[in-house]
């Protein structure tokens, strides 16, 4: 709905007539088998009726592909027709005009033929109350349009904005808040909105560099779309659109496959090519060179941030198969790496806490703490570490329970921790205490 209309207005292709006529009734074709084959869509898609369907489907597609590019190739004639039909420069600014003003109509008769204010009235409060969307055909959530479970974490992306409006509430804390805010029992890591998430953990500062690089990649797409190869590089403004405004209703914009070729294509675009390159003077060396020893001297950040986490990660799975001591060892690692993370101190706590090191455990929990004041799960290994210590724990399993009031293991820590009051409830509530997810064996 966005590509397609973008992609004809931007590149305006003298063969959309004979591409049309070729790929549009075989398209519908190959997706009317596809939808109808109901057992592809049910819980067991491999069993042997399904793989019939499936080959039948395969072989419908296939056949529909080729016959589209016959098709494609029988109606090149018209195209070349098409490219010599030349209005007069007088006339050719009123045809337009009149073509415009005449589909325009047509499609605003049709729209009240069909009803389509109703259509879309009803439509969008279908999106405001579905939630979640509950189908038991898959191929139903095509023609639904539930927001499934999109309005809570915008709203609560908005609320987060709106409490810390400069400077937001740090990269990468969404999920915090959310543990902390959500009005539902819902786990969410992302707010399925670019631009939101952006705006809750960065602020305006944040929203203006993303603002600023996504204008940047479609404005240089959008200069070579107005060039002799219009058709080529207005496809790929039009997915770079379409690509831009699907990163507002979902997080699939993390996922490199999904977005790498856009900035490889925006790279592409602002590259100039050498025969229209202007004689390089020493100025212009000197800053070539300034700009790529900051981005390498930038690059430092990142490069640590990933050998530090593949540290970490060796950590992690150390611990959840029992090993503390190599998995200490890693952590340790991660840390020489980059020492301001939190994560690997949470894996030392724990390690120490395993083996009755109280004295050490409840510092290592504490420092991780420190430097993730926010996170409930470093509330909670801290409470299990001072409760095996024997020191109260209620403190940090009030605080954890206040930051995620509706995960089970902040909910069991309170329980556990909550309402003793000697060092030996405590040592006994600690013994059976759970450790997350990721840590256990």
């Amino acid at each position: 709905m966005v590509g397609v209309p973008a992609y004809l207005l931007l590149a305006r292709p003298r063969g959309i007539l004979g591409g049309a006529i070729a790929t549009l009734p075989l398209a519908a074709l190959a997706t009317y088998a596809t939808y109808g084959a109901e057992l592809l869509f049910s819980p067991d898609p491999t069993s042997p009726g399904a793989a019939a369907q499936g080959a039948t489907v395969a072989v419908t597609v296939a056949a529909c592909t080729l016959g589209a590019l016959g098709l494609r190739v029988l109606f090149l004639p018209l195209d070349g027709y098409l490219a010599r039909v030349r209005l007069p420069d007088r006339a050719r600014r009123p045809v337009v005009a009149t073509a415009v003003v005449g589909l325009v109509v047509v499609l605003l008769s049709l729209g009240a033929a069909l009803d389509a204010p109703g259509t879309l009235a009803r439509q969008y409060e279908r999106f405001l109350r579905s939630d979640p969307v509950v189908t038991a055909d898959p191929r139903d959530r095509l023609a639904d349009p539930g927001n499934n479970f999109r309005l809570a974490p915008w709203g609560v992306a908005v609320e987060a904005f709106e409490k810390h409006p400069t400077q937001g509430t740090g990269a990468g804390t969404f999920e915090l808040v959310w543990a902390r805010e959500r009005p539902i029992h819902f786990s969410m890591i992302d707010a399925h909105s670019l631009y939101l998430e952006v705006l809750a953990e960065l602020g305006p500062p944040g929203m203006l560099a993303l603002a600023l690089a996504l204008a940047t990649m479609l404005g240089a797409l959008a200069v070579r779309a107005r060039g002799p190869d219009r058709a080529l590089w207005a496809a790929l403004l039009a997915a770079g659109v379409m690509w831009a405004v699907r990163g507002g209703i979902d997080w699939d914009w993390e996922m490199p496959v999904v977005g790498v070729w856009l900035f490889a294509a925006a790279g592409a675009a602002l590259a100039r090519g050498r025969r229209h390159e202007p004689r390089r003077g020493e100025r212009s060396r000197v800053l070539r060179w300034s700009t790529a020893a900051v981005l390498v001297v930038v690059a430092v950040i990142p490069a640590l941030v990933a050998l530090s986490q593949d540290r970490l990660e060796e950590s992690v799975e150390e611990i959840a198969e029992g090993d503390c001591a190599e998995a200490v060892a890693e952590a340790r690692a991660s840390l020489d790496v980059l020492s301001v993370r939190a994560r690997p101190y949470e894996v030392i706590g724990y390690c120490a806490a395993r083996q009755g090191l109280g004295a050490l455990a409840v510092p290592a929990m504490q420092r991780a703490v420190e430097r993730d004041p926010r996170n409930w799960e470093y509330h909670y290994g801290l409470a299990v570490a001072r409760a095996g210590a024997g020191i109260d724990p209620r403190a940090a399993a009030r605080t954890a329970l206040r930051l995620n009031r509706f995960h089970v293991l902040a909910r069991d820590g309170w329980r556990r921790f909550g309402r003793g009051r000697d060092p030996r409830s405590w040592r006994a509530a600690a013994s059976g205490a759970r450790l997350p997810e990721d840590l256990r064996r």
